[in-house]
């Protein structure tokens, strides 16, 4: 005898009963009333989260009881294997599929994960790359006021810098030139080794940058690796990774605008910039090719490294990245190195004009 819960009907109070099984029948009394009911048409459900099983009279019927004792279930089942065979698969089916919800619910809530940690970033990536380059310029210029407001800019050095690029071959573009504006550039008074670029096609090249140098083919390499970031639009995507999910809607939804009013309140944080590594492999890369088309020294790429590692470990301070603001690493210098000696470029005799103009950037004030 084991003691159980009599339910009328799903919605009635339990009624504590004695129960015993006797001939492949469940003996129970209620009040007045005896019960007996045949296990072979009784139907069993178990309960979610507990070790315990609602036997109902038939497949149709409202009446159950509550058995909150495994070990009578067994022997039961032992007892009469063809009920055991029928109710078992049930019980196992129902255990079964409240593991593989929780699976599902865990499954689902790693996929939501990585579409926020991977899947929306790309989406907004993909979204930064579609957007009217008309719209990036506007950026840039709302952009490129509140950094010149708020930085001293060399005047004379950018004239010079300038008319250095002017002599050079402009970077080769994905899309037709006719679509771009010209790449603008200034020279930023600031001791700092640092350079970055912003949306409406404008680079920035700190006078710290300039007066380290020791070679023009190192400033080619330097405006490459920017100019780089520019053609690739980096500055843009990366901004809508890091507000992917306002990028996005607003992108979908048509509110560019309350986007770009977004963004340009945070103007001033371009200058410290962070670009993924893939994005920085880019600038890299289209640095090499800069040089390569300007048919100047890729060992200015390698030279500009090398005086970075130098600087950032002579001032014991963590410098910004080659032209971002994460530190420069050993691997790139290398991967540098790699890319001169498996793709070597015809290189033409010093131009005495850069070579002048160079020398005029990097005196002193």
């Amino acid at each position: 005898m084991i003691r159980a819960s009599f339910y009328q009907n799903p919605k009635a109070a339990p009624v504590p009963v004695d129960l015993n099984e006797a001939d492949g029948c469940l003996l129970f009394q209620t009040g007045d009333q005896k019960q007996s009911w045949n296990l072979l048409e009784t139907t069993i459900v178990r309960l979610h989260g507990a070790d315990k099983w609602s036997v109902y009279r038939s497949a149709d019927s409202t009446e159950s009881l509550l058995l909150e004792d495994p070990q009578f279930l067994k022997s039961l089942f032992s007892k009469y294997p063809q009920w055991g065979k029928t109710n078992q698969s049930k019980v196992r089916s129902s255990r079964s599929t409240g593991t593989k919800l929780v699976a599902l619910f865990i499954v689902f809530l790693v996929l939501v994960g990585l579409f926020f940690w991977k899947g929306l970033p790309l989406v907004a990536d993909l979204v930064a790359i579609r957007v009217p380059q008309s719209w990036e310029d506007d950026l840039g210029d709302s952009f490129s006021k509140q950094v010149l407001a708020e930085t001293p800019v060399d005047t004379a050095k950018t004239r010079i810098l300038r008319s250095f690029y002017g002599r050079l071959l402009a970077p080769e573009s994905g899309e037709s030139s006719g679509e771009h504006r010209p790449i603008e550039l200034f020279v930023i008074k600031n001791d700092v080794f640092n350079a970055f670029a912003i949306p409406g096609r404008k680079i920035f090249i700190y006078d710290g940058a300039l007066s380290r140098m020791n070679s023009y083919p190192q400033l080619v390499a330097l405006i490459g690796h920017e100019a780089g970031h520019v053609e690739g639009r980096h500055s843009v995507r990366t901004m809508f990774r890091s507000m992917s999910t306002y990028a996005v809607f607003s992108f979908f939804f048509g509110d560019l605008t309350g986007l770009a009013g977004v963004l340009a309140e945070n103007a001033n944080n371009l200058r410290d910039l962070s670009y993924s590594r893939d994005f920085e492999r880019e600038a890299d890369k289209a640095a090499h090719e800069f040089l390569c088309r300007n048919q100047i020294s890729q060992k200015g790429i390698t030279g500009l490294m090398e005086i970075m590692n130098k600087d950032a470990k002579s001032s014991g301070a963590e410098m910004p990245e080659f032209l971002s603001s994460h530190p420069l690493t050993e691997e790139r210098l290398e991967t540098a190195k790699a890319e001169i000696k498996s793709r070597p470029c015809k290189t033409r005799s010093e131009d005495a004009t850069l070579q002048a103009l160079f020398e005029e950037l990097i005196k002193t004030n």
